[in-house]
Formats: C-alpha cells, sequence, structure tokens
C-alpha cells in the first residue's frame, strides 16, 4: 500500500494508461480509430487510457500493442532503453501539413485512380488501411492536412505503391501506364472551387471570347460542345467539368493551358464601360426581381422599371422573366411551366430569356434590399432551405423562395454567398435541402455532430446538447460549441425538443432505429400484467443497465436520462401515448 491508501498495482494500471495516451498522440490517431482497430467500443478505449488494469493487461495488450505498432515491454515501461522509448511517444509531425487544399484535393483524386487501377473497391482498400469506408470516401475527395505518417505507409501500402508517392505531386500512376492518361482527362479540377468563383471565372471566359470577337457558335464548335452548354458555362462554369473539356475550350479562346480555372493567369481584356442601374423605393426582393425584368424587357427605347410605361409584349416579357426567376414559387419557374402561362414551347422561353439577359451586359445592378437580405442570411447559416424561406418571407416577398433568389443572385446580377446542398455533411446520406456558406461550411464537424448525436440517443433515449458538442469536440478535434450542435440537428429531419430547457433533444423514434428506450420499453410492456407508469419504466430501463454491466466488456455510453426526457421520449410515441 501507498501512503494514500492505494494498492501499487493501480499506479502501474496509471502509468500504462499513461503511455497509451502518449503513443496515440505520437501517431497522430484519434481514439476513434484506435477503438476501431482493437475492435471495442469508444468509451472502453478512453477507460483504458485512464488505467489499464491487470485484467485488460492480460487480455488486450497484446492487440493494443499491435493497433499502435509498439511493443509489450516498451508500453508497460519494462525497458530500461529510454532513447529509444522517447522517440516512441514524442509527437510526429503531420507531412501533409504544408500542402494546400487543390493539392490534397488533386492527390486524394489520384489515389482514388491508383485504386480503380488495381481494380480495388473502396471496402477492401479500407479493411488493408484499417479505417472505416466512410473515411477513405473522405480522404479519396481530399486527403486531410493531418493525416498521420502511419496511416500514409498502410495507405500506400493498400495502393500498392513505393514510400512517398502518396503525397509526391510529380509521381504518376502505378502498373497503368495507360490509365495515367485517362486519369489526367477525365479529373473534375474545379470540384473544390466555391460557386461564387466559378461564377466570376465564367463572366472571365465570355469577356475573353467577346474581346476576340468571336460568336458563341464559333467557339462552341471548336470547344466541340453545344451552344446550349456554352451559354451556361458562360453564366457559371460547372464544378463537375472535366480536364479534357477545359482544355477544348481554352484551345477555343486561344488562352495558356490552366487559365479557365486560374485567376493568377493573366490575359489582356478590354475592360468595359459599365453602367450602374440602381433598383429603388422596393420593398422585398420580389419586386426588385420585377423591376429588374422591367428594364431589361425593353430593347433600345428609354428604359423604364414601371410595368404601366411597357407595351402590351414588354409588359408580357418582364412577366415571363419574373416567372423564370421564382417570383410566383418555385413550381412555376420552369421553362415548361413558364411556356404554359403564355402557351409557348420551353425552347422559346429560354430564347426569350436569354436574349433578355443578354442586354445585362456592362450594366450592374444595385438591389438594395438583396444585399441586405443576402447578408442576413449568412448570420444563419447552416440552415434548412425550409427554415430559411419561413423566416424570411416577409422579405422576400409573394412566393419567392431562397432557392430561387440565389439562382438569380448568381445568373442575373452575377453575385453570390451562399449555396444550396442536400449533402451538408458530405456523406452518402442525403439530408433536407440546406442552406451553407460555402466559405465557413466544415463537413467534418458536422459530420462529427451528428456521430455523436446518434451515439448518445442510442443509449439514452435522447441527446443532450452540451455532452454532444463535448463529445463532437473529441471526434472532430476542433471547437464545437451547443449553437453549432443546434444548427446542425435541426437539419436532420426528425429533429425536435424532448425538454428544451435543459437540452434534451432527439431525432424520431426511427432515427437511430435501435434506440434503447424505446427497445426496453416495448419489453417491459409485453410482460407486465398490469398498466405501467414513467417512473416504473425509469426503474427498469435502471435495473437492466445495471444488471448487464461488465467493466471488462465493452458497452454503450453509460448516461442515464431523466424521468422528464422518458417521459417526453414515450408521450411522442403512438403505441406509449395511449
Amino acid at each position: 500500500m501507498n501512503k494514500g491508501g492505494r494498492p501499487k498495482l493501480d499506479q502501474r494500471a496509471f502509468k500504462i494508461a499513461t503511455r497509451i495516451r502518449m503513443r496515440r498522440k505520437a501517431l497522430g490517431l484519434s481514439a476513434v480509430e484506435v477503438s476501431r482497430r482493437v475492435g471495442q467500443e469508444i468509451g472502453t478505449y478512453r477507460a483504458w487510457e485512464k488505467q489499464f488494469g491487470p485484467q485488460s493487461e492480460k487480455k488486450y495488450l497484446n492487440l493494443l500493442s499491435q493497433a499502435l505498432s509498439i511493443s509489450e515491454e516498451v508500453l508497460t515501461g519494462d525497458t530500461e532503453d529510454t532513447e529509444t522509448t522517447a522517440s516512441l511517444f514524442s509527437i510526429q509531425s503531420k507531412p501533409a501539413e504544408n500542402l494546400t487544399p487543390d493539392q490534397l484535393a488533386f492527390l486524394g483524386q489520384r489515389a482514388k485512380a491508383q485504386r480503380k487501377v488495381l481494380k480495388q473497391n473502396r471496402n477492401e482498400a479500407s479493411v488493408i488501411i484499417g479505417i472505416n469506408p466512410g473515411v477513405l470516401f473522405s480522404w479519396e475527395r481530399s486527403i486531410p492536412s493531418t493525416i498521420s505518417q502511419e496511416d500514409i505507409n498502410a495507405w500506400e501500402a493498400a495502393l500498392k505503391v513505393p514510400n512517398g508517392w502518396l503525397l509526391d505531386l510529380e509521381s504518376e500512376l502505378v502498373s497503368g501506364a495507360k490509365s495515367d492518361s485517362d486519369f489526367f482527362i477525365n479529373l473534375k479540377p474545379a470540384e473544390s472551387l466555391p460557386l461564387t468563383q466559378l461564377d466570376l471565372l465564367a463572366v472571365r471566359a465570355r469577356e475573353r471570347r467577346k474581346a476576340l470577337k468571336l460568336s458563341r457558335k464559333e467557339v462552341a464548335l471548336k470547344a466541340g460542345i453545344s451552344v446550349a452548354t456554352l451559354i451556361s458555362r458562360e453564366k457559371s462554369i460547372p464544378n463537375n467539368i472535366r480536364q479534357a473539356s477545359i482544355n477544348a475550350w481554352e484551345a477555343a479562346l486561344e488562352v495558356p493551358k490552366g487559365w479557365v480555372l486560374n485567376t493568377e493567369i493573366e490575359i489582356p481584356v478590354p475592360e468595359p464601360v459599365v453602367v450602374v442601374v440602381k433598383v429603388d423605393d422596393s420593398l422585398t426582393a420580389a419586386e426588385e426581381i420585377r423591376k429588374i425584368g422591367c428594364w431589361i424587357a425593353r430593347k433600345k427605347l428609354e428604359k423604364t422599371m414601371d410595368i404601366d410605361q411597357l407595351t402590351p409584349a414588354e409588359a408580357r416579357f418582364a412577366e415571363m422573366f419574373a416567372l423564370r426567376y421564382g417570383v410566383a414559387g418555385e413550381e412555376i419557374s420552369t421553362l415548361k411551366a413558364v411556356g404554359d402561362v403564355f402557351a409557348l414551347t420551353r425552347e422559346r422561353v429560354r430564347q426569350i430569356v436569354d436574349a433578355m439577359l443578354e442586354r445585362l451586359q456592362f450594366h450592374k445592378f444595385e438591389t438594395p434590399i438583396i444585399d441586405k437580405l443576402f447578408s442576413s442570411i449568412l448570420t444563419c447559416l447552416p440552415a434548412t432551405l425550409a427554415d430559411i424561406d419561413q423566416h424570411y418571407r416577409d422579405q422576400l416577398g409573394e412566393s419567392l423562395s431562397v432557392e430561387s433568389l440565389s439562382r438569380f443572385s448568381r445568373e442575373v446580377l452575377g453575385k453570390g454567398g451562399f449555396q444550396i446542398t442536400e449533402n451538408p455533411g458530405g456523406i452518402s446520406r442525403t439530408w433536407e435541402k440546406v442552406v451553407i456558406n460555402p466559405a465557413t461550411h466544415n463537413e467534418a464537424k458536422i459530420r462529427a455532430i451528428r456521430e455523436a448525436a446518434l451515439d448518445m440517443i442510442r443509449s439514452s433515449g435522447g441527446a443532450q446538447v452540451h455532452w454532444v458538442a463535448g463529445c463532437a469536440s473529441e471526434l472532430s478535434r476542433e471547437m464545437v460549441t451547443v449553437q453549432d450542435v443546434l444548427q446542425t440537428c435541426r437539419m436532420i429531419t426528425g429533429f425536435n425538443w424532448l425538454v428544451e430547457e435543459d437540452g434534451w433533444f432527439w431525432l424520431g423514434e426511427s432515427m437511430p432505429a435501435d434506440n434503447r428506450v424505446l427497445t426496453q420499453s416495448k419489453k417491459m410492456l409485453a410482460v407486465a400484467g398490469r398498466r405501467l407508469d414513467t417512473e416504473d419504466i425509469q426503474q427498469g430501463l435502471s435495473r437492466a443497465r445495471r444488471y448487464y454491466y461488465d467493466p471488462n466488456r465493452s458497452r454503450p455510453i453509460m448516461i442515464e436520462p431523466p424521468l422528464t426526457v422518458v417521459k417526453s421520449i414515450l408521450s411522442q410515441v403512438r403505441c406509449f401515448s395511449r
């Protein structure tokens, strides 16, 4: 016994736990990654980093030493080689931390191409590397700057490439010489660029064509695309455009390779004279759209924003323009829907609207209502499209949606600001339409918050915002606030408060499917010979957890939900609310 009355055995358990934690951090691994390698729950592994007892040492020391790439003697501190020990527990540098986001995205795509050359599927490669397929999917989109050298070595081994190949920008694909050219031609270099930048690059390409005094038909013919495709690309370059198409477009515009997507490559383009047009006396964004439609409906005569001063034909064009950009609702903004209103074909509607947009050249519209609305929306992101539409209904006006306003802003005003997506977390599961700010959006943080919330709901029936924020911070390795948790979880279908004043919420009875509170409650009701109160069910939950508790077995999060939370959960499920 030591002076504090604790057994000496605890000192060894604490020492080993400390060395486990130091070795993991030296390798740059997260606790989640190590727990997956040893096949244990994250809660069990975190307990090991606090105290690694004799039973755990006997059963798991060998497996843990393999996962951390270190001998059992060094991990337990039984070796006297202090120099070797110091090197094994020193923090390693991050080999990819000095690469730019574009370079990391390129290297991730090249690694994906190498995997396909080997005819490996993602599951096979992830097993060899020792990571989850979802993690590999993320890495192949863009290699994380925090990736450890050990993960790099494992990835290179899975891809059957030499050491150092993964982060070498000059390396080519291995065992697939024919596929090298295919890889670079099929690259999608615009994938990582924000929509606002793609819009500006499209305008620059259009100005270059005009500077060369080339028609759209001439450039489209040289680039091997249709005129309609060129019109679309000169409004906004698609983020899925392939390198081969970019090469052909650059050749048609007579510019150096890489010019289309690189603003640093300068080609002299005559500066046009821009006329500033101010849209005054509007109360809503829809009203400003209508006034701009009136202004461009008239071709040459004196311009006006008053529809009463237009001829019947001009007023018809102005109304067509307003409908096309969603003033009467998203469902009436398609070419076919607008054509049905005016008894025209969808192609004729497209031609009329495109002709009106041509009159916007060398004009800049000042729209104070839309600008103020965009600035306000950016402060609320991320959020679901439905919530944003509802919150700003009065400022939008008529039946205009934020989605239509975003399209109008990009295509007509040449402005951006936010982006609408159905995949804010970068995972295969489709969410509701969500509005994000591309400049500040963090996919990794959203995935971490979602995973932490689901873990707690599985075990406790609901999730508590402060606990989710702390767990998500550990998973993502960055600060996650309560506000981040609320913004993210409100974007998930099924979000509902359980006890709002205490910060408890859940995602509905089917998200996730293995909700412990619902499962155990159904079992108790099935065998009970009498009516059960909420207190009876809560006591049953506590007894069930104590009965199955085993300190040496992996287990879920050990948090008992308060009585008010259990009552709220059961009241929101139809089979319990009767």
